[in-house]
Formats: structure tokens, sequence, C-alpha cells
């Protein structure tokens, strides 16, 4: 059986496609991914270099993309700065004055 979400294990109990006994092994199963998920981001957490505003992981929406390999990629956020490049917002005015400033 596929592996289900809370959301379809109800759907499908609800029109008679999953016995009891079905449904209950749905239920564990994704208990079970769901702790494997929490320890991939415990993992992650514990050895990757995460930093507020810079580098971080966002627990409830990181996409974990796990394959055959000893391993997985796992999304992020990453701040890149725009400053002083062709893609500034900030009026040329503005950092012209900050720097005149911090003079």
């Amino acid at each position: 059986m596929p592996k289900l979400t809370a959301k379809e294990i109800t759907k499908a109990i609800k029109r008679g496609d999953l016995t009891v006994g079905e449904a209950m092994n749905a239920v564990a199963a994704a208990q079970e991914d769901r702790r494997r998920v929490n320890r991939i981001l415990k993992l992650a957490r514990d050895t990757l270099r995460l930093s507020d505003g810079e580098l971080e992981l966002d627990d409830d929406n990181a996409i974990i993309s796990e394959g055959d390999d000893n391993g997985t990629y796992i999304s992020c956020w990453a701040w890149v700065d725009f400053s002083g490049t062709k893609l500034d917002k900030e009026p040329e005015e503005t950092r012209h004055a900050v720097k005149e400033a911090t003079k």
C-alpha cells in the first residue's frame, strides 16, 4: 500500500477503501515517517552551520529528498545580500548617505 497522509487515510476510511487494520497500519507508517523526518531535521541542525538571517532550516516546510545514497538533500533558506550589486534595491542616494555617515 502506498504511504498516505492523515487526510488521505481519513478520506479512504470514509469511502470504505481501507479496513480498520489497514488504516492502523497506514497511521503507524505515517508516524514512523514523521519520526524519521524529525531525526533528519535534528541531524541537520546538529551538523550544519545554521545562522538566523543567513542559513535557516524551516522545520515545517523543509523539503527532504532522500534517495538510495547514504544521506539526503534538505532545503534551507539562504540569505543573499544585494548590497552593492546591480540587484541592490536601495537608491544610490541612500547608499551614498550611509557611506558618508560612516566615514
